[in-house]
């Protein structure tokens, strides 16, 4: 006796929720991305405009280097702001991997659960995302101390 092949496979309607499900982690994880991206925007666009500041001379001392000590705090905030969105996408790559393999609950949209390997240092730290925070804030700090 043979078996109909429709038995055999899933359903059309369990393969479409977990397309669907898949295709909405991977949505959070371009956006999370996304958002990483325009941190590091962000900050050369606040370095830059400090640097067009000094290099320009127009303002004064005082104006000079409040700027440079505002350009190094924002960009040091945007490194971290950065580290957590990168954080967070690692832990939705795992969670789609998990999904993908149907070790998850159809729909779950929790990251926190696949953290573990991805600590906030590690992303903070991670290559080399580092370096454009690290070359900013240098060359701020370089910009600060040379100031009459």
């Amino acid at each position: 006796m043979t078996v109909p092949v429709q038995e055999l496979l899933p359903s059309d309607a369990a393969v479409a929720q977990r397309i669907a499900h898949l295709q909405m982690i991977r949505h959070t994880i371009i956006t999370y991305e996304l958002m990483s991206l325009a941190m590091k925007f962000i900050a050369l666009a606040v370095g830059g405009s400090a640097f067009v500041l000094v290099g320009f001379g127009h303002a004064s001392e005082g104006t000079i280097k409040l700027s440079l000590i505002a350009s190094g705090v924002i960009t040091f905030l945007l490194w971290l702001a950065d580290a957590h969105f990168r954080q967070t996408k690692w832990g939705f790559i795992a969670l789609h991997d998990a999904a993908r393999e149907g070790r998850v609950t159809m729909f779950e949209m929790s990251p926190k659960l696949f953290k573990t390997r991805a600590t906030f240092h590690r992303a903070v730290w991670a290559a080399p995302h580092p370096w454009l925070y690290k070359g900013i804030s240098a060359i701020t700090l370089l910009l600060i101390f040379m100031q009459p």
